[in-house]
């Protein structure tokens, strides 16, 4: 609106704050549209202010409301492109909604995390069974990273982050410091049952023991990344460290050595 911009105060050379209508002239004329392209193709763009709201949640509502809208004789629109893998528009039919930007990169980004967090958890899998000769104890080490993902989520959701890329490095790095905790645990189980303790008294020797250790670490990590947390960039995989680290430290000693005993028994 003309009367809110005319209201606006600047400086002038005197150091005075004067309205922006003591210097300029509002005229209204008409000007000619804008014919826009993008890759040879008409294109319309449309804009707008977020609120309370990240772009991506705010895109994927968006994409809700538009799919199946009416386009009058042409049927409804489509939305297709909230997936991880993109789509060809070549390889469509009728009006189809693509998302592309920042969004596509959001998406490509989760996915290849995604896949590089399955080979984390596929090595170290595979490391453990050629470790303990077994292929059940790796899985109950491996329980620790669930019991971290506990933490990871509602760590997110209480500081008001974004769970973003950078979030998904942190649970891959979180992955394999959180494991050790159940390994030493395990370790320590054994070696007490090899000096004659029942098992019932080497679980409780083992998580004992460990205990301080696990809270040290786990201190360590938090005074470590707290500093990361205010950062835009990297300030979700300090998030993911932080929560998810003192999630496992609080669940692990109690549920590992349950489910060491359970599974030996």
């Amino acid at each position: 609106e003309p009367e809110r911009l005319e209201r606006i105060r600047v400086t002038n050379d005197q150091g005075q704050h004067v309205p922006l209508s003591e210097l300029t002239h509002v005229e209204m004329v008409k000007h000619p549209r804008p014919i826009l392209h993008k890759d040879t193709e008409r294109v319309e763009y449309v804009g707008g202010e977020l609120r309370d709201s990240a772009p991506v949640y705010a895109i994927l509502d968006l994409d809700q409301r538009l799919n199946g809208l009416a386009l009058n004789d042409h049927g409804g629109l489509q939305t297709a492109n909230l997936r991880f893998m993109a789509v060809r528009p070549d390889t469509m039919e009728g009006y189809k909604l693509l998302w592309e930007g920042e969004l596509r990169l959001t998406l490509d980004a989760f996915r290849d995390m995604g896949f590089a967090l399955i080979m984390a958890l596929a090595v170290i899998y595979l490391l453990l069974v050629g470790y303990y000769r077994s292929f059940r104890l790796p899985l109950l080490a491996m329980a620790s990273i669930p019991l971290a993902m506990i933490g990871v989520f509602p760590g997110h959701w209480v500081l008001g982050v974004t769970f973003s890329a950078a979030s998904m490095i942190g649970v891959i790095a979180l992955a394999g410091v959180v494991v050790r905790n159940s390994l030493l645990i395990i370790d320590f189980i054994q070696a007490y049952q090899s000096q004659g303790y029942s098992l019932d008294d080497a679980i409780r020797e083992a998580a004992t023991v460990r205990l301080r250790p696990i809270l040290l670490t786990t201190l360590a990590i938090i005074c470590g990344t707290a500093i990361m947390v205010p950062d835009a960039v990297i300030g979700g995989l300090a998030i993911s460290l932080i929560f998810g680290a003192a999630s496992s430290a609080l669940f692990t000693v109690f549920v590992i050595p349950l489910l060491y005993r359970r599974l030996v028994k």
